[in-house]
């Protein structure tokens, strides 16, 4: 025994296997022999093994906590995330002081969506371990996610001092203080290799930096983050293949033998998502959900969020889709149930936004798998097989940084609710502290998608608009402080900027009515946001940039007949916004053919995207049977 334990003290795994094998013939029902045995496979990264010889300690000895504490270890390896919570449950009432079973039950808690618990349960684990490293990254996530980004900012901050160039963190500090208008020079460390004296003293050298570094190779941003800050499509490929490369590498490098026809030439769909609730996602696709041809797609939707009971989900489980709740089960589990229930194409909606699981994906759960709707980028990873786009989105120039195979809807790659229902009460200005004379500008995004740029633009209207207001979305107090202290710079009143809370959709329609002109963000477009104001009626004007992200309001307005509100850089958007706010008669004539026309146009034609997305379906089956690999077609 001592001369395993010597050898695995000095992290020789390999010196531990040979006096391991010779105690478990001495002595194989020896609890400590067995823990041992399950240490190895844990070092070993081969967590079945660690969990049969951890259930066989525990029947000898059920109270010991060394035990149930590597089983937490090993179930949250597995991705067994519930077993690794009661684990960590039973180590807790066994040692109610021990930090890295919070730390280790705040990682469970993560994997579940469960933020809150996990932000709890890490805070926990640095009170007891103020120098836990890890428990500080799962705090600052935990506040990231929960919306209390100031905190976060600090969180990272701190993890950034302790771990200069830790991963990804320079790129989530950005991020955060991009959510709150924070527009002045963050402070990043060098990294080994640059300069001290030579730091950028702005944030635009620091972005430029972390670009930098992404294009060295290092991890220095993240997939998501990196299309809100840059408007390139070459480091959007760059970013996602490597952050795929290191978090979600194939498992499954084989196609499921699912190839033969679908009973009466119908073909089984499953999408899969954590947003099947009241979220952006969901609004764009019911509809189309609803519309779906039960003679030629069956519909699963494959829930993996976290418990929640709203209007939407009621829906959507009311719509004749064939409901699965899998949360509970792990990422290979999950492909697999795809596989059993002989999927055709499993639709990725998530991509890489909050609580994605590309990981279904990377153990090949259909034969052919498609990216799209939730992330607007590819995922640059082997196993997605097609990216659902349009001919505005995805141009010659953007085809070039695309992994995968693109089908290209005919009008428009975003789907939209023609039922989504607008709230009959009548609404006025001053209900919500908009001015009853002037214009009103009005921009529901994400605070993170406003860059200084942008806001340099919005300001000049302002200034040039005497009378008008700015109508924003209120995301976060800090937020709202720092673009009050920006207008006032700019010499435009605080006053003129107008926050909004949020609203139930319907309220939120009907309250965008009141609103003249909507303006777009830049380079991460608004998407369902600019949707919702064509839909209420509200002219949509956009500018147009490289990336996937920054050409969405191009292709709603194509869609929805409209081109003229397309500009192709800030300054051509900042003279169109200008005319149309110096002719009032121009802005109400164009709101009178979005309000008449609408009900004609593509983009609000639920029904016929619904047969576009069934033939873009049924074309990658087809060739797929034909032995022919993911290519590029037209619907």
């Amino acid at each position: 025994m001592s001369q395993a334990l010597n050898a695995l003290q000095k992290g020789d795994i390999e010196g531990v296997d040979r006096p391991l094998r010779r105690l478990e013939v001495a002595r194989p029902l020896d609890p400590m022999v067995l823990q041992l045995r399950a240490v190895v496979a844990l070092a070993q990264r081969r967590p079945g093994d660690a969990i049969r010889a951890l259930g066989e300690v525990l029947r000898l000895t059920p109270d010991a906590e060394p035990a149930w504490f590597n089983l937490g270890q090993a179930l949250n390896m597995a991705q067994e995330w519930t077993g690794a919570v009661k684990a960590f449950d039973r180590v807790l009432q066994l040692q109610p002081g021990h930090a890295e079973a919070f730390f280790g039950r705040a990682q469970a808690w993560r994997a579940l969506g469960e933020h809150g618990k996990a932000g709890r349960d890490a805070s926990e684990a640095l009170r007891l371990n103020p120098a836990h490293v890890g428990a500080l990254q799962a705090q600052a996530n935990a506040l990231l996610v929960a919306g209390a980004f100031d905190r976060a900012l600090v969180a990272f901050g701190e993890l950034e001092r302790r771990q200069p160039g830790a991963p990804f963190v320079a790129c989530l500090r950005m991020f955060l203080a991009r959510q709150l208008c924070e527009w002045s020079a963050l402070g990043l460390p060098p990294l080994p290799g640059e300069e001290a004296g030579a730091q950028p003293e702005d944030q635009a050298g620091e972005l430029a930096l972390l670009r930098q570094r992404a294009l060295r190779g290092e991890p220095a941003l993240e997939p998501f983050a990196s299309l809100v800050l840059y408007d390139d499509p070459a480091l959007h490929h760059q970013v996602a293949a490597l952050w795929m490369g290191r978090m979600f590498p194939p498992q499954s490098l084989s196609t499921p033998d699912t190839m033969r026809p679908s009973e009466h030439g119908r073909l089984r769909v499953a999408y899969v998502s954590s947003d099947f609730y009241n979220h952006a996602t969901a609004y764009l696709l019911a509809g189309v959900l609803e519309q779906h041809d039960a003679s030629l797609v069956e519909v699963l939707l494959l829930n993996y969020g976290t418990p929640r009971q709203d209007g939407m989900r009621d829906r959507l489980m009311k719509n004749g889709c064939q409901w699965m709740d899998v949360r509970d089960r792990t990422d290979a589990q999950v492909a697999a149930l795809c596989r059993e229930l002989g999927v055709h194409v499993a639709v990725d909606l998530k991509g890489l936004t909050r609580d994605s699981r590309p990981g279904i994906f990377a153990h090949r759960a259909a034969p052919l798998q498609v990216n799209w709707l939730g992330y607007p980028g590819t995922m640059a990873a082997p196993y997605y097989d097609y990216l659902l786009a349009d001919h505005r989105v995805m141009g010659e120039a953007q085809r070039a940084h695309c992994r995968e195979a693109v089908a290209y809807m005919p009008h428009c790659y975003q789907p939209n609710d023609d039922k989504r229902p607008i709230d009959p009460t009548p609404q006025s200005r001053a209900a919500h502290g908009l001015p009853e004379a002037g214009l009103v500008l009005c921009s529901f995004n994400n605070s993170f998608k406003i860059t200084p740029e942008v806001w340099d633009v919005w300001m000049a209207l302002l200034v040039q608009t005497p009378g008008s207001a700015l109508w924003l979305l209120k995301t976060h107090d800090v937020a709202v402080a720092h673009l009050r202290q920006s207008a006032s710079e700019h010499g435009v009143d605080p006053a003129r900027l107008v926050f909004a809370p949020p609203l139930d959709l319907p309220l939120h329609l009907a309250r965008l009515q009141l609103a003249d002109l909507s303006l777009e963000t830049f380079p991460y477009n608004a998407h369902t946001t600019a949707s919702d104001a064509l839909w209420a009626g509200v002219p949509h004007i956009t500018c147009m940039g490289d990336s996937l992200a920054s050409r969405v309001g191009a292709s709603l307005l194509h869609a929805v007949g409209l081109p003229e509100l397309v500009t192709s850089s800030l300054e051509a958007y900042a003279t169109l916004a200008q005319s149309l706010l110096d002719a009032p008669e121009r802005l109400k004539a164009l709101r009178a053919q979005l309000q008449s026309e609408r009900g004609e146009a593509p983009l609000f034609d639920t029904a016929g995207f619904a047969r576009q997305l069934e033939r873009a379906f049924h074309e990658m089956h087809a060739r797929h049977l034909c032995g022919l690999p993911p290519s590029d077609f037209d619907v």
